[in-house]
């Protein structure tokens, strides 16, 4: 069996570990823990892909949770994608893996929040595509996957050929021994670039996408602006909504 995890790496300083530059998104490291539980249970291997620049200390972090590939799509073409870019370029490089049988994703990217890259690779390699999903499970031989709305949990019998969004978050530091900050630089990774998968150019990073990202902000408590509530009951707070928006 063959499970590919997509991986996203975001800025540290969002899941406050500001002693590195970048830190797994907290929704992926859960879709990679439901991968390695899989492993466990049946003959697999698991394959990390990530999109993005090579971070070696990310490659160690993968190694350490029970990842056995690791494979950084890298390449100046690639940048500033949005999600219609970025599952082109995902999709191409699942593709040259091969005979990928389970695709793993986070719910969403908590520096993007958009959650549409689990659907859209699906749409784009012909994959059935399940998402809120809470966890997995194997018995006997079967694989079955527990999803959850926030009325009812429903379990789903699956087969090879589908794309989970795994909704769980964990916000996990994960620390390095001194021995393997040591090897760090020894940590096995390939990188594909654009040449590598041999894509068109103007489907990926920016040309590719339809939307532009303008700039994430980080919320600072201290710099908070003060907000007024108004409850719309009588003629004064219309009248003060409307000076506010006047105002803009």
């Amino acid at each position: 069996m063959k499970i590919v995890v997509c991986i996203k790496s975001v800025r540290a300083t969002l899941v406050l570990q500001p002693s590195k530059k970048y830190a797994i998104n907290p929704y992926d490291i859960c879709a990679l823990e439901e991968a390695v539980k899989l492993k466990k249970s049946k003959q697999a291997e698991v394959i990390c892909l990530l999109m993005g620049v090579v971070d070696q200390r990310i490659a160690a972090e993968l190694k350490k949770f029970g990842a056995d590939r690791i494979i950084f799509v890298s390449d100046k073409k690639f940048a500033g994608a949005d999600t219609l870019a970025t599952t082109y370029t995902l999709s191409k490089a699942i593709n040259k893996i091969g005979q990928v049988d389970l695709i793993l994703c986070g719910d969403h990217a908590i520096d993007g929040e958009t959650g549409h890259v689990g659907a859209g690779l699906a749409k784009r390699l012909g994959f059935d595509f399940l998402s809120n999903v809470d966890y997995l499970e194997v018995e006997e031989e079967r694989l079955r996957c527990i999803c959850r709305d926030k009325t009812y949990r429903y379990t789903y019998e699956i087969e090879s050929g589908i794309i989970l969004s795994v909704v769980n978050c964990m916000v996990k530091e994960v620390t390095l021994s001194i021995m393997q900050l040591k090897r760090i630089n020894s940590v096995a990774y390939e990188v594909w670039d654009a040449n590598e998968l041999d894509v068109d150019g103007e489907r990926c990073g920016l040309l590719g996408s339809c939307t532009k990202v303008a700039g994430v902000e980080e919320m600072d408590k201290r710099n908070a602006r003060n907000a007024t509530v108004l409850n719309m009951e009588n003629q004064e707070d219309i009248k003060q909504l409307l000076q506010v928006l006047r105002r803009r």
